[in-house]
């Protein structure tokens, strides 16, 4: 028992190893008992097993939480030969700790200068263009670090030299101070509002999942602005017009300069087109953002006329045997002026416009109606096949998902040894105490937990201990390219050899050849799901397959 335990310890800490982020392990004396490459390289002595280090001070005071079972991490920011670090500690074993030490020097100089009054607009308070420059400067670089994506919203109020010459520059000045204040109550967190000068404003955002994210804020920008405006006697009536320029760090080279000139561009785009609206810089993103609006109130009816909405289900196999062992909920909708809209483009727009947990609640209510039939039809033939239902980030951490689902349950009379969820990674670690809590609630019930999208995520490796997990889902992009990219074929092996030594079922999705099939079998995959073996298909369809 030890020695398999040891031998899951060294097998992660070789997975460890080549992270790009500086990573040691501590004992419960708060020891360095190891240290992975970058650790070592960033901080001397650091590999030392016993020796103290200016990382450890005060350490152990502050991980007793961490032990005592009270909290599962913690931030802090430790200064270190000139820089300055953010410590994050992880508790996952009894024995060890794990520390990720990451330099935030840059962002720290970066929030040191935003704080100097020279880099701050007089009239506004905003900041100006000098520090827009630094944080975008400071953006491109995370964002090509972290292959995300980041968009600038250029912004200019629709007829404010009227306003000016015939109302006065005082007026004009006391405009432009309610729209910043208005302009910074719109924006998220973490979001930089700055002025360029004149009537003109930037919006600076970071973590652009998608490009309607940045269309949404927009939008929310327009209607800001709509409220008069009571300056003296005059009650004032104003619009605006934006411009969107994406940056995504995965694919594009492009200058800040360059990025600037997009929106710029992109907005007396709009001012062309009528002025009160946003418009992106290319043509396909302002069709993406149309349609992300027409979905969004196309979803709105559905919900309520539900006729429009209906489930499929992929089965799942047993890669040996190569018999249905369970099946994937899938979630369809067919519009009649839209067509068919993919849960890909479904899910982001439930998401952003708070219908997620109803959307979410009828696919768990439908398909526990359904999956019914199957077991009323499959009573003493074989063993009750799995259901597997995907559950949203946002879906998941509502407050009310494990009473909901216990209703649903003890209401259709679902064997809960039967059902798994599935969440990715990204959604995991948004909040990972409150993750940890809601899994241990649900496993308490007999539920299974999957990780759907295996290997797309960051920092797998320390969940898969600390958070009550079954299975792993290989993402279908690295099983579509194991034979072209070697990158593909070492991932899908180290995922199914991580799974065999923590004791953790491993799925294949996305399977569609005779060739990817008969890999994965030979490489130890425990089940195979996609085309190869079956098409999503409707319960019925499913329930005459299985029963023939």
């Amino acid at each position: 028992m030890n020695e398999n335990k040891k031998g899951q310890e060294q097998f992660l800490w070789d997975f460890f190893e080549m992270n790009p982020v500086a990573i040691i392990r501590l004992d419960m004396q708060c020891h360095i008992v190891d240290a992975n490459r970058i650790a070592r390289l960033l901080f001397s002595g650091v590999d030392a097993t016993t020796a103290q280090h200016p990382l450890l001070s005060n350490l152990e005071t502050m991980t007793n939480a961490l032990f005592s079972g009270n909290m599962a991490v913690f931030k802090r920011e430790v200064s270190y030969n000139n820089n300055i670090y953010e410590q994050t500690v992880f508790r996952t074993t009894a024995d060890y700790l794990y520390s990720y030490i990451e330099d935030i020097t840059e962002r720290k100089q970066f929030e040191k200068k935003l704080a100097d009054m020279s880099r701050l607009d007089v009239l506004t308070g905003l900041p100006n263009r000098i520090a827009l420059l630094d944080a975008m400067t400071y953006g491109f670089s995370r964002a090509s670090r972290h292959q995300s994506s980041l968009a600038l919203l250029y912004m200019d109020i629709d007829q404010f030299k009227k306003i000016n010459d015939s109302l006065g520059h005082d007026v004009g000045d006391l405009l432009i101070q309610e729209v910043a204040k208005r302009l910074k109550a719109t924006k998220r967190k973490g979001d930089l509002v700055a002025r360029m000068g004149g009537d003109e404003f930037v919006i600076f955002l970071e973590q652009i999942n998608q490009p309607y994210n940045a269309a949404i804020i927009a939008r929310s920008i327009i209607h800001s602005l709509k409220a008069p405006i009571f300056i003296h006697q005059h009650e004032l009536f104003i619009s605006c017009s934006i411009g969107i320029a994406i940056y995504s760090g995965r694919k594009e080279k492009i200058t800040i300069d360059a990025l600037i000139q997009h929106a710029d561009m992109a907005m007396y785009k709009a001012k062309k087109l009528g002025r009160d609206q946003y418009q992106f810089y290319t043509d396909e993103l302002n069709f993406k953002a149309q349609r992300y609006i027409v979905v969004e109130n196309k979803l709105h009816h559905t919900l309520i006329n539900i006729n429009e909405l209906f489930l499929h289900y992929q089965l799942i196999y047993d890669a040996q045997t190569q018999v249905p062992v369970g099946m994937e909920v899938l979630l369809r909708w067919r519009n009649p002026e839209l067509g068919d809209i993919v849960p890909e483009e479904i899910i982001p727009v439930a998401e952003s416009s708070g219908l997620m947990f109803d959307l979410g609640k009828w696919v768990i209510k439908t398909a526990f109606q359904e999956y019914k039939q199957l077991i009323e039809h499959n009573q003493n033939t074989q063993p009750a096949l799995t259901l597997a239902i995907n559950f949203s980030a946002q879906q998941f951490l509502n407050p009310i998902i494990y009473d909901t689902l216990k209703l649903l349950i003890d209401t259709y009379q679902i064997p809960p040894k039967n059902l798994i969820i599935e969440i990715t990674e990204s959604a995991l670690m948004i909040n990972i105490e409150k993750t940890k809590k809601i899994l241990d609630k649900i496993v308490a019930l007999g539920i299974k937990v999957a990780i759907d999208d295996f290997g797309t995520g960051y920092s797998s490796f320390i969940y898969l201990q600390q958070l009550p997990i079954h299975i792993l889902k290989i993402d279908k992009n690295f099983i579509r390219n194991i034979f072209s990219q070697t990158s593909s074929n070492s991932i899908v092996k180290t995922a199914i050899m991580l799974a065999k030594q923590l004791k953790l079922e491993i799925i294949a999705e996305g399977v569609e050849t005779k060739e990817q099939y008969e890999w994965l079998k030979k490489e130890g995959c425990d089940i195979i799901q996609g085309f190869y073996f079956s098409k999503p298909a409707t319960m019925e369809d499913v329930v005459a397959k299985i029963c023939r």
